[in-house]
C-alpha cells in the first residue's frame, strides 16, 4: 500500500498509509446510501402527508421534487463538507472503514480545501469515462487522488478499523500515573541536554494531533532515545515518552521552561 511522509514540527518524520480506490469507493457507496435514505424519507414524509390530506402538500411536494430533480448533487456536496469539518476529516462512510481525509502534507486539511474538494465531487461522481471520472482518477494517480483531491491540494489516509484502534491508550490516560515501564539509570539522564528536555516536554504536551498521529510521533522518539541511551521503549510509547520526561525533568529540578506540559484533550490556559 502506497504511503506518505509527514513531518512534525519537531522533525520527525511519521509514515502514513494512502487508502486504496477499493476502500475509498465503499466508503462513498456507504456515505451514497445514508443520503438516498434521507431522500426516500422525505418522499415517504410527502406521500403521507398527502394521503392525510394536510394543507401545503402541493408546496412541500414541490420542494421535495426539487431537491430529488436539481438538489441532490448539492446536497451530497453539502453532506460531504459538513461531515467532513464536524468530524475532522471524516464522515460516516470514512469512519467505518477507517479513513480520514488529510492534506497532501499528511496535515489536517484546511476548510478552504474541504470546501473546494466538495465542490469538485459531483464531477468525479458522475462523470463517466466510461466509468466515474473519480474512480480512474483514483486508480491512476500515485496517492490515489480523484479530482476534488487534485484541486484542493489532499490525500486520504487509511488509519485502520475503529475496533483496532478503540485497543490503543485513549486520550484520558495520557499522563495517568503507573509502574515504570522503562530500565532508566541516573547515566542517562547525564546524556540528555536542555535541548532534549524541551523537545520532550514539547512532545508530550503535543495537542493538535490525532491519536494515531500522536501515538507514531511518541514511537518515532522513543525509538531514537532508547537508540542513544540504550534502553527497551517498550509497546507503550505514550505512557513511555511522559515516563521518560518526567525522568528527565527529576534529574534537573524544573529545567528549562519546565512547567508541566498540558494534557492531551485539556482545556488551554486563558490567554493561549
Amino acid at each position: 500500500m502506497a504511503s506518505l511522509i509527514a513531518e512534525t514540527a519537531e522533525g520527525i518524520r511519521l509514515r502514513r498509509r494512502l487508502a486504496g480506490a477499493g476502500s475509498r469507493l465503499a466508503a462513498g457507496l456507504l456515505d451514497g446510501i445514508l443520503v438516498s435514505a434521507g431522500f426516500l424519507a422525505l418522499l415517504f414524509a410527502a406521500a403521507l402527508l398527502a394521503g392525510l390530506g394536510i394543507d401545503l402538500v402541493d408546496e412541500l411536494s414541490r420542494f421535495v421534487l426539487g431537491l430529488v430533480a436539481g438538489g441532490l448533487v448539492g446536497v451530497l456536496a453539502l453532506y460531504q463538507a459538513a461531515f467532513l469539518l464536524a468530524w475532522d476529516g471524516q464522515t460516516p462512510g470514512k469512519r467505518l472503514l477507517g479513513l480520514r481525509l488529510a492534506a497532501a502534507d499528511g496535515h489536517p486539511p484546511s476548510a478552504l480545501q474541504v470546501v473546494l474538494r466538495s465542490l469538485v465531487w459531483p464531477v468525479d461522481a458522475f462523470l463517466f469515462v466510461p466509468a466515474p471520472l473519480g474512480l480512474l482518477l483514483m486508480a491512476a494517480t500515485p496517492r490515489c487522488q480523484r479530482l476534488g483531491d487534485l484541486a484542493a491540494g489532499t490525500v486520504v489516509l487509511a488509519e485502520g478499523a475503529p475496533e483496532a484502534r478503540a485497543a490503543a491508550p485513549t486520550v484520558a490516560s495520557r499522563g495517568a500515573p503507573g509502574a515504570a515501564t522503562l530500565s532508566l539509570s541516573p547515566g542517562m539522564a547525564a546524556r540528555l541536554s536542555d535541548e532534549d528536555f524541551v523537545l520532550l516536554r514539547d512532545l508530550v504536551g503535543r495537542t493538535d494531533l490525532a491519536d494515531a498521529d500522536h501515538r507514531e510521533l511518541a514511537g518515532a522518539a522513543l525509538e531514537h532515545y532508547g537508540e542513544r541511551l540504550g534502553f527497551d521503549p517498550g509497546a507503550r510509547p505514550e505512557s513511555a515518552l511522559r515516563e521518560l520526561y518526567a525522568f528527565a525533568r527529576a534529574a534537573r529540578g524544573a529545567g528549562p521552561g519546565g512547567a508541566e506540559p498540558p494534557q492531551r484533550g485539556a482545556p488551554s490556559p486563558p490567554g493561549n
